[in-house]
């Protein structure tokens, strides 16, 4: 009965989800921004590397080569993109879909959480609806990690708390996926903020137990160790991969408490909580990007939630609220010192931008507060509750007068016009002033209908009902009013975007002739997208959006500017017999017009190996590019006397280069290309990726995750039977 129950409110999950979100899950509209700039491009081509029957190790075609495997937020280890990628392939439509599934999934994963925590099932359900309509959904739709992240992180609390309480091996192997997905899916700051969670919950127990359990406390010290051991051995390929390109880096290495204060849910943002539609304007004002202003969770759910601090709170909860205003200060970033604090001293802290990232577990930790309120309400409660609730609602109504007679009061509002004009799309020519007065008015209604329920319904089935309406009406008025700011694109269809893709050429056709500086992006620039259009297009560039930048690329870039521009005005591949020192670079700094498109410096262990004197380029001299794929270069090289061949593809481990079938030695040429010395004659040059430890490590991780799934059915098939 319980199974088929929960089979229904999942149903409704899922048709509620839609409706919110119907412009993306209808195709009418495409989704916006990151979505279709960066994760798409990326799903893409892991996608068609899968249906290639190659591993996802190289990204030749972005930023001049890098290790997408090794980029956590490329989805290369998620198992949600390789089954996508394999059977599907990746399209507009098959990318919005994972992303509304996730959503379904999240709001389930919070349903459960809350069961787990003893929340009635109908107080359960709203509120893991308020969870997947709250402002980290809505603000952040276009971060796919941040939705991944969203989906997965109640799982993992929920099956944490079990692993507290249930001994079982079930619980450690559940929490064990849930986080493995988690880590290779979402986005890494949620992962570090959650592991001290679970380390809070982890003292706890163990301080309880110490003296008289001791037994109890040595089994859950076990759970948690094949908890640990299971999730680490799942991520064993992602892990890895971040370990190897750790070095490479520059945010591993120069991340600054600038940049870990960037993007911050200020102060000015908490106005979110009441009115989200105001957080979308003037983002001057809000001192923080339009994705990282909005902490709704339900103006009903708030009052519950400052109700429900009113009431006793046992352990767990005291832990959930305690993180939560934890995190909430330290979203603020450069407002109040936590951020910083946490930057310098704590662990993984200073790993990450956005502080307005801890929002997640505001909302979390605010939300479950709210439910117990709730709970406690529909325990034939609300009569005793009816007067707190009067004088909050009350006092929520005196902000909105004041605030609505402030702005009235510094001018024309012309909010029928505002109506009339731009409501439901995305206004240039609305005012915050708009959206505030606006907002008021539509959460004054919300307001309104709430406090009529609990006036006129005495019957706790009815008013369970009703306030289910009104909280699902509020849910959907509220995200449609902000979606078109930050989910979708109204001006481009899917239809269109989808088309505009399908002319690329598919699989890995053999790369233009061209120079790299010559890639012209007008050509095929497209509507919503904005870069890393040559993905599909299938040229390799200079250039890419992308966080995971290799800090010797951003150091010639950055620091050697004309030997940069001079570099790319070559093919994929170039000859070359002018070799110089690093120690030269101060001599060509001085008069720059002396780097040309040829000029290659080694460093000086690497030059010192190398007799330059003898190279010689001649005009016969000819390169060309044989085979190509994602991981392989192979060239066919004629010179009438030894000299040196360079590929614009960054240098990493697991590069090699043959000649003739012989491996050689790889230089590092400019910082981070790729070089080698090529002998006279006819010559046949193999640069091939391969990392045999990677690949090691996505075995073991695939056959741990089939073990252990196959544990999950045989315990659920035998527990089945002794019922």
């Amino acid at each position: 009965m319980d199974k088929l129950k929960n089979i229904h409110i999942y149903s409704l999950f899922l048709l509620i989800s839609a409706i919110v979100f119907w412009q993306l899950v209808f195709f009418v509209h495409t989704p916006k921004w990151d979505m279709i700039d960066v994760y798409y491009p990326w799903r893409f081509f892991i996608g068609e590397c899968l249906q290639n029957h190659k591993f996802p190790f190289w990204n030749p075609y972005q930023d001049l080569g890098y290790p997408i495997h090794a980029d956590p937020s490329s989805g290369a280890w998620y198992p949600v993109v390789w089954v996508i990628g394999y059977f599907f392939g990746y399209n507009i439509y098959s990318i919005t879909i994972e992303w509304w599934l996730h959503i379904v999934i999240a709001a389930i994963g919070f349903y459960m959480l809350l069961r787990t925590l003893g929340v009635d099932s109908s107080v359960s359900f709203l509120v893991a609806l308020c969870y997947i309509c709250s402002g980290v959904v809505i603000g952040n739709s276009q971060h796919l990690t941040y939705i991944v992240s969203v989906c997965w992180l109640p799982f993992v609390i929920n099956y944490y708390l079990k692993l507290l309480k249930e001994d079982t091996i079930l619980n450690p192997i559940k929490a064990a996926l849930c986080m493995f997905m988690l880590l290779t899916g979402g986005y890494p700051a949620f992962t570090f903020m959650l592991f001290y969670l679970l380390l809070i919950f982890f003292i706890h127990y163990c301080i309880v137990h110490f003296k008289n359990v001791k037994p109890k406390l040595f089994a859950f010290i076990w759970r948690n160790i094949l908890f640990f051991i299971l999730a680490i051995i799942l991520s064993s390929g992602m892990l890895l991969s971040v370990s190897e390109v750790s070095p490479y880096l520059s945010r591993t290495k120069t991340f600054a408490l600038e940049q870990a204060l960037f993007g911050p849910f200020s102060p000015q943002s908490t106005i979110s909580f009441l009115l989200p539609f105001a957080v979308i304007k003037n983002m001057d004002f809000y001192n923080t990007d339009l994705s990282m202003s909005n902490a709704y969770f339900g103006i009903i759910m708030w009052i519950f939630f400052l109700l429900g601090l009113t009431k006793k709170m046992n352990a767990y909860d005291k832990i959930f609220l305690f993180f939560s205003i934890v995190c909430l200060l330290a979203s603020f970033g450069e407002y109040l010192p936590i951020r910083k604090f946490l930057f310098e001293y704590i662990p993984f802290m200073n790993l990450f931008r956005f502080p307005s990232s801890f929002r997640l577990f505001v909302i979390i930790g605010f939300l479950i507060i709210a439910s117990k309120y709730f709970h406690y309400l529909i325990q034939d409660n609300f009569n005793k509750e009816k007067r707190k609730i009067f004088i909050v609602v009350c006092c929520v109504f005196i902000a909105f007068i004041v605030c609505v007679l402030i702005i009235r009061g510094n001018g024309y509002i012309g909010i029928k016009q505002f109506i009339n004009k731009d409501l439901f799309t995305f206004s240039q020519t609305s005012t915050i002033s708009q959206h505030i007065v606006f907002q008021i008015a539509t959460q004054s209604i919300i307001l309104i209908a709430f406090i009529g329920v609990l006036r006129y319904v005495n019957e706790i089935k009815k008013t369970v009902m009703l306030l289910a309406v009104i909280i699902i009406v509020e849910l959907i008025f509220n995200a449609q009013l902000n979606e078109p700011y930050t989910t979708y694109y109204e001006n481009f269809k899917p239809k269109e975007v989808h088309a505009h893709i399908k002319q690329f050429p598919s699989g890995f056709p053999m790369l233009p002739d061209v120079k790299i500086s010559d890639v012209n992006y007008n050509e095929i620039y497209f509507g919503p997208f904005w870069q890393n259009l040559n993905i599909f297009q299938k040229q390799v560039s200079s250039l890419g959006f992308n966080s995971f930048s290799f800090s010797n690329r951003e150091y010639l870039i950055d620091k050697l500017p004309w030997l940069y521009k001079a570099t790319i005005r070559n093919r994929i591949a170039f000859l070359s017999n002018e070799i110089h020192s690093e120690d030269e670079l101060k001599l060509f700094l001085n008069d720059t017009t002396k780097f040309t498109n040829k000029s290659l410096f080694l460093t000086v262990a690497d030059f010192n190996q190398v007799n330059s004197s003898l190279f010689k380029n001649n005009q016969v001299d000819s390169i060309a590019l044989i085979h190509f794929a994602p991981d392989s270069f192979i060239f066919k090289t004629q010179t009438k006397s030894a000299q040196t061949m360079t590929l614009l593809q960054n240098n990493y481990n697991g590069w090699k280069v043959f000649i003739n079938d012989q491996e050689s030695k790889i230089y590092t040429s400019n910082k981070t290309f790729m070089s080698a010395i090529v002998p006279a004659g006819e010559n046949k040059i193999s640069f091939i990726y391969s990392n045999n430890r990677i690949k090691l490590a996505a075995w073991i991780s695939f056959a741990t995750l089939i073990i252990c799934l196959l544990i999950i059915c045989l315990v659920q098939i035998k527990t089945s039977i002794d019922k």
